[in-house]
């Protein structure tokens, strides 16, 4: 018999609930969210666990650390990792979303290989009003009295299927039509891997470039399959490991030079790229 499905509900794993040793989906909700004019947030919001959004309807923005802006819609996707620092919120009109908090071994080998991508951390997804359905429907199945291991990983397979589905309907936005690759986009590249060590004016740098920010993310990201904010972070990293395998700076240093404001903030950045923490990376060159 089909489940009758509420506009706004919100479920979360029970505490009696025994985790499973390869992971858990921790919280699912459909809600209804009134307008916005600022973000909800004074500073960086960071999870602890992985996440996905989907926007049923209703407009608003992104924000991230890492200097990645979107605008969402109904249809956006929104990805987030545990350590990533993050704003959204919708317009002044309100919104509904959909979303599911995840956390375990499982869903960080997702990450590391690439099955549970945030380049870019917003696509769009088809049909985003089918997703609240869905979301309730593995509630409803994971709503199950025995506690065993065995229906544990029944149930976490359960929402695996939903999320593996959801992850493979997620397509890039298109680039708009005058910004196939243009010439400045070389550019755009070069200077993104100088300076290292200072945080990048991203709207001065469009500016020089000749376009505005929002044409320059949207050629960018389709382009080179990562936002300019994933780029930028991926040659700072790369510029740590390669002192890490060339010199003998330690973290501390590393992190002064390259801009970090101390080495637990180079050190959290370092395994949200990598997967690995700098520690573990310096073992593995032995």
């Amino acid at each position: 018999m089909a489940l009758a499905l509420p506009e706004s509900w919100y479920w979360s794993c029970p505490a009696s609930e025994p985790p499973h040793p390869l992971g858990r989906v921790s919280q699912a909700a459909t809600v209804r969210q009134d307008g916005a004019r600022e973000m909800p947030w004074p500073s960086w919001r960071r999870l602890g666990s992985y996440a996905v959004v989907v926007v049923v309807n209703g407009e608003g923005t992104y924000l991230d650390e890492n200097g990645y802006e979107a605008d969402l819609g109904p249809g956006s996707l929104i990805k987030l990792t545990p350590e990533l620092g993050h704003r959204y919120s919708p317009g002044t009109d309100g919104w509904v979303q959909t979303y599911v908090v995840f956390e375990g071994p499982l869903f960080e080998l997702w990450q590391q290989h690439g099955i549970f991508h945030t380049d870019p951390p917003v696509t769009t997804i088809e049909s985003p009003q089918d997703w609240p359905a869905q979301f309730y429907q593995a509630v409803h199945g994971a709503d199950d009295p025995s506690r065993s291991t065995k229906e544990g990983l029944l149930r976490l397979g359960r929402w695996q299927a939903v999320l593996s589905r959801l992850i493979a309907n997620a397509q890039l936005s298109p680039a708009p039509p005058d910004a196939q690759a243009p010439r400045w986009l070389s550019q755009a590249k070069q200077r993104l891997a100088e300076h290292l060590n200072k945080p990048v004016d991203w709207d001065s740098l469009a500016n020089e470039l000749g376009v505005s920010y929002t044409t320059f993310r949207r050629a960018f990201t389709p382009t080179f399959g990562v936002s300019p904010g994933r780029y930028r972070s991926g040659q700072v990293i790369d510029q740590a490991r390669q002192w890490m395998r060339d010199t003998t700076m330690n973290d501390k240093q590393i992190a002064v030079r390259l801009g970090f404001t101390d080495a637990q903030h180079f050190s959290r950045r370092f395994k949200q790229l990598v997967g690995r923490t700098p520690s573990q990376f310096r073992a593995s060159l032995h």
